[in-house]
């Protein structure tokens, strides 16, 4: 039922975004959607003609863009049936509240990193460092979000990405259909080069990887990609 019905939640949420032009900004796909936004005590998505998202005053930057996205996709939720349908599966919101989150921090990345921001980053930089990079700077979004948008794309894929701090220990770890010698909190494998600017390629196992330093920040960005 969940992956029915998630792919169902997904499909919906990114027919009314193609239907609003993929708008990333979320002022503007508010708007444009009917919904009020306004600051509050905390984030919330309030029901009612029209629905309000209020935004709590401790998010700003990236965060605050992934929060809004976030109630946005709770609207979505809504409005396509499947939070109705979670709630009847597990029975009370207590157990489904963990997959709704789940579910609509998902659907955040799909807002802010829509299908064609995705390709065109892909096209100019393939599966790489260099692409979460890209999608990090260009869609304004956090190195995890990018990474999990990147990783979680294609089912098919098998592939996996982390984030490092300068000490190389990982401080973030996403994976899909791949198995990889380390984890978040871990040291890096000496295989793995120095991050630096410029993109430097290594070979874990059966699995071809990326690594990059991100702009202005001690933190290594990798990508591993099955061959």
């Amino acid at each position: 039922m969940d992956e029915y019905l998630f792919q169902h939640f997904t499909t919906h949420l990114e027919a009314v975004h193609a239907a609003h032009g993929h708008q990333t900004d979320f002022r503007r796909l508010a708007s444009d959607m009917g919904i009020r936004v306004r600051q509050g005590e905390h984030n919330s998505l309030v029901w009612g003609d029209p629905p309000l998202i209020t935004l709590g005053a401790s998010d700003y930057g990236a965060r605050r863009n992934f929060s809004a996205m976030h109630e946005i996709a709770h609207l979505l939720l809504k409005t396509c049936g499947a939070e109705a349908e979670l709630l009847h599966h597990f029975g009370s919101f207590e157990d489904a509240a963990p997959h709704i989150e789940a579910w609509c921090n998902h659907a955040a990345g799909l807002l802010l990193l829509p299908a064609p921001v995705l390709d065109a980053a892909e096209q100019s930089h393939g599966l790489s460092a260099a692409c979460v990079l890209a999608l990090h700077l260009g869609g304004r979004v956090s190195l995890g979000a990018a990474l999990r948008r990147l990783v979680y794309a294609e089912p098919e894929r098998r592939v996996a990405g982390f984030v490092s701090t300068a000490s190389r220990c990982v401080s973030d770890v996403a994976k899909l259909n791949l198995s990889i010698p380390f984890w978040r909190y871990d040291a890096l494998p000496a295989s793995i080069p120095k991050a630096g600017v410029r993109q430097r390629t290594f070979r874990v196992g059966q699995s071809e990887g990326t690594h990059l330093r991100v702009p202005g920040a001690a933190v290594g960005l990798g990508l591993l990609v099955a061959d």
